[in-house]
């Protein structure tokens, strides 16, 4: 890259096929740029086809490193099958992914699967991320179509071949991959903040219960001590649009009193919302609809493009008609006001419905010409029509043909913004009150659906390959900008085991959006339903996010102000480490942490750690690869700068039962946690903690002490706010929190904390003595001689040995304070030799003051005597 002009003269996209005399394989093949209308007549099909070369910078044997294209459920890295087993049949076809031979073919087109499906495929994201490992650059190129697509994939070129639409290409030049993730979220809008609650685990069962089987949970969950942050509540007791049945055991007095029960527990409550309207014509929602003619219609009538749902038949509002908006608004303002739940869930948006087409058997000849007998696309796994509305219903704008992909992130955006605009205030002080922030998770969705709803990877399957799959989507949303996402956790179908079910919580667990969900007629596996070893390795799990939230919020809200991945496979973090590319059983949770998930039977992990410093998260003991033997130290026969330069591998193998998780703290950041509790609304009252963990920069020059002039550096954040208000970064109601740490061996140092902004505090009890106080500071990696050198000291004092302890075994330094989180202090590191009181900042020495008492009374003197001469007539 050019300093001065910031361009690389990288080569992006290129859309000149290749020559057929230079064409020695099919492998870089393309078609360049096609605009295909030779359908049959009347048809109004017209395909494009843009095609690009793909490249390898210093290999052309290379597959390339590509990420994105979602929804399906193939490995993060598109390629990696065919990196391991070049030029053969790979695995048979699944969900909407094929590979076969030197081809990898994926189409996006929205689409819930069957039962027994491999999954849905329920998003459509044309946007890819090309790595390229050996500069540590990325780039990535995004096709804003929303027709059905296919995206062919072969060793040196791609090709996006859509069933019409317009080009609409859009490149990103990176150079990083978080650069490209946020200049592709600067166009397409950056993710949401969620509220604070939402980061808790959430329990959801389908099927036929009565409302005292949701209390029964609860009360289990808390008897178990696993933590509960609230219910979905199952969208099969829903009778139509924002109506729950009295058929089936729920009545509009018991799911209030459910709703007001959990609310007094600190717990929450998600509702469905599938936006599809019942035909009833008692109902005044479908007499609106009918009215005001906002249902998506026939292609050659008035009449609703009817769909079949579990409820009956439907019909979908068309959330591009201008009269929609209102009725949105009255329905959701009505439903809130009788029930008022924290979250809606969007269902059967993609759009959904159980005939292939129109429901209507005698009609549905009318598809064919337009989707099964098109010569163009070929070789389609399913039709357009099927499990979907008719291709040529109407919108307002254009056709389900044309718009169906978009239905998830249109219904998303109206859902998000009424719900905030009609939902109840809360008090927050005496004739105070704000707008609460919507929780909105849609199963469909659309580049973009990120700025306003979640995401959750449904049709997951009880086994482990499947906490693979869900795992490498999870990092591919995060990729595709839903960061707020997570899956189906023990499965949604099929049954599990307890270790099974293990492996999946330990991974499970730190996804954003946390929850368990099961099927109607499924066998019951609540967590407490396990053998107590599950039990207490799920509680273990749980407990791990709850005490990392406050790190969690803090990033969210930094994503929400510059974009970015919440989770991020290790080349996000690292690109230039040609190791990571393809594991994806690993992943960093923001810069700091990183997860090392068990997602096969077998009691040993074979872990990469980037070459930096790696802590243990519980015990802060330092990951140690490159090991100096005692006989070098005493022998001096190796130097630090030996040890640093010594060829590095990185794995480790690590036994990994099933009682153990693996999370690790990268070297150099400082990590805010908080005490644990059941809810987030308990743990937001309980004292905070900070990680700092040392850069590690020293540690090898200190095992030989020989550090003369080494610095050990850290820094991380905290962001505050009351949790729920809507806009509250822009309405200066939150405060920021600067950490950092300065050290120095020999010279000492320092570690601080700032307050950036100060527009929000914790509600402070004296009842409650530890509520918002930070009350413990662990720093990773002090060693003996930063015992044996340094002494603290904070505001001018000596800290006194009660107030500290040092485990030499795991070298880790505790510091006990009392001080609010929002409190500015420091911490000095001085040599033994020095005095507390003879620091910057502290007591001044009495010699010090002395001198300090001299020169202000020759100042005064000095002052009175030109004050008097002044009165002098003269």
């Amino acid at each position: 890259m050019d300093p001065k002009t910031g361009k690389s003269g990288e080569l992006l996209f290129n859309c000149t096929p290749p020559s057929l005399d230079n064409l020695k394989s099919t492998e870089n093949w393309f078609s360049g740029l096609v605009w295909d209308e030779s359908q049959k007549p009347n048809s109004p099909v017209s395909n494009i086809e843009i095609g690009t070369s793909l490249f390898s910078k210093t290999d052309l044997t290379d597959w390339p490193f590509l990420f994105g294209l979602g929804e399906h459920k193939g490995p993060l890295n598109i390629l990696a099958t065919q990196q391991k087993a070049s030029n053969s049949a790979i695995f048979s076809p699944r969900g909407n992914e094929v590979f076969d031979g030197d081809t990898a073919r994926i189409r996006l087109f929205n689409r819930h699967g069957k039962t027994g499906e491999e999954m849905g495929t329920h998003g459509s994201h044309p946007f890819y991320i090309q790595l390229h490992p050996e500069t540590g650059t990325a780039h990535g190129v995004f096709l804003l179509n929303s027709n059905n697509i296919e995206v062919d994939i072969r060793k040196h070129a791609l090709s996006f071949r859509a069933s019409g639409g317009i080009i609409d290409l859009f490149l990103f030049p990176g150079s990083t991959p978080e650069l490209v993730v946020q200049q592709y979220q600067k166009l397409v809008g950056k993710p949401f903040l969620p509220p604070y609650w939402s980061f808790g685990f959430f329990h959801s069962r389908h099927g036929n219960y009565k409302i005292q089987d949701l209390h029964e949970v609860v009360d289990k969950y808390a008897k178990a001590n696993i933590p509960l942050e609230g219910v979905w509540l199952d969208h099969q007791i829903q009778d139509a649009l924002f109506q729950f049945s009295t058929s089936k055991g729920f009545s509009v007095s018991d799911v209030d009193a459910l709703i007001k029960k959990f609310h007094k527990q600190g717990m929450r409550v998600i509702a469905p919302a599938g936006p599809a309207v019942k035909s009833d014509r008692a109902r005044p929602e479908f007499e609106a609809g009918i009215h005001d003619k906002f249902f998506i219609k026939e292609a050659d009538s008035l009449m609703p493009a009817f769909s079949k749902l579990a409820w009956g038949t439907s019909a979908f509002p068309d959330f591009t008609h201008p009269n929609v908006t209102g009725f949105w608004w009255y329905t959701m303002r009505k439903f809130l006001t009788t029930f008022p739940v924290d979250g809606l869930f969007l269902t059967d948006n993609e759009p959904f419905s159980e005939c292939n087409g129109i429901c209507d058997k005698s009609t549905e000849v009318l598809q064919k010409v337009l989707c099964e007998e098109s010569d163009w696309p070929p070789n389609l796994q399913y039709p357009l029509v099927e499990r979907a509305l008719p291709m040529n219903s109407r919108y307002y704008i254009s056709s389900e043909y044309n718009l169906h992909n978009l239905y998830g992130y249109l219904s998303s955006m109206a859902t998000k913004k009424a719900f905030e605009a009609v939902r109840p205030p809360v008090a927050v002080d005496i004739g105070k009150s704000r707008q609460q922030r919507a929780l909105v998770m849609s199963r469909s969705t659309f580049s973009g659906s990120g700025h306003y709803s979640g995401h959750w990877i449904a049709n997951t399957q009880a086994r482990m390959t499947d906490i693979r799959s869900s795992l490498a989507n999870v990092l591919r949303f995060n990729l595709l900008g839903i960061p707020f996402v997570g899956a189906d956790l023990c499965g949604w179908e099929g049954e599990t085991d307890g270790e099974e079910c293990t492996r999946w919580l330990q991974v499970g667990a730190f996804f954003p959006f946390t929850f368990f969900n099961r099927p109607t007629g499924s066998k019951p596996q609540e967590l407490y339903e396990y053998l107590d070893s599950t039990i207490i390795s799920s509680r273990e799990a749980l407990f791990t996010k709850y005490k990392l939230l406050p790190y969690y919020y803090t990033l969210f809200a930094d994503i929400y102000v510059r974009g970015g991945a919440a989770l991020r496979p290790l080349f996000y973090e690292f690109p230039s480490d040609s190791n990571v590319a393809n594991i994806e059983n690993q992943f960093m949770v923001g810069e700091a942490i990183m997860i090392s998930a068990a997602t096969v039977r077998n009691p040993y992990l074979n872990v990469y750690f980037p070459k930096i410093a790696w802590y243990n998260f519980y015990n802060g003991s330092r990951v140690i690869l490159n090991e100096i033997s005692n006989e070098q130290k005493e022998m001096n026969e190796i130097s630090a700068s030996e040890v640093t330069n010594k060829k590095y591998n990185g794995f480790k193998l690590i036994h990994t039962p099933t009682d153990n998780v693996n999370v690790h703290v990268r070297g150099g950041y400082i990590i805010p946690l908080q005490a644990t509790a059941l809810t987030t609304a308990a743990s937001r009252r309980n004292p905070f903690e900070l990680i700092v963990a040392l850069s590690g920069d020293c540690y090898y020059c200190l095992q030989l002490d020989n550090c003369k002039n080494c610095n050990d550096s850290a820094k991380g954040y905290l962001y505050l706010d009351d949790g729920e208000s809507v806009q509250a970064i822009e309405s200066n109601i939150f405060s920021l929190m600067e950490y950092k740490l300065e050290l120095n061996v020999e010279k000492g140092g320092f570690l601080s904390s700032k307050s950036l902004k100060l527009g929000y505090s914790p509600p402070y009890s004296k009842t409650m003595r530890n509520n918002a106080m930070l009350e413990t500071i662990s720093i990773f990696g002090w060693t003996k001689q930063h015992t044996s050198h340094l002494k603290l000291c904070i505001a001018g004092r000596s800290i006194p040995t009660s107030e500290y302890n040092y485990n030499s075994t795991t070298q880790v330094l505790n510091i006990y304070l009392h001080q609010r989180i929002t409190n500015d202090f420091k911490i000095i590191f001085i040599s033994k030799s020095q005095d507390c009181d003879d620091i910057n900042g502290s007591k001044l020495s009495w010699r010090t003051g002395l001198l300090v008492f001299a020169v202000l009374f020759a100042l005064l003197f000095a002052c009175k005597r030109e004050k008097k001469q002044k009165r002098h007539p003269i």
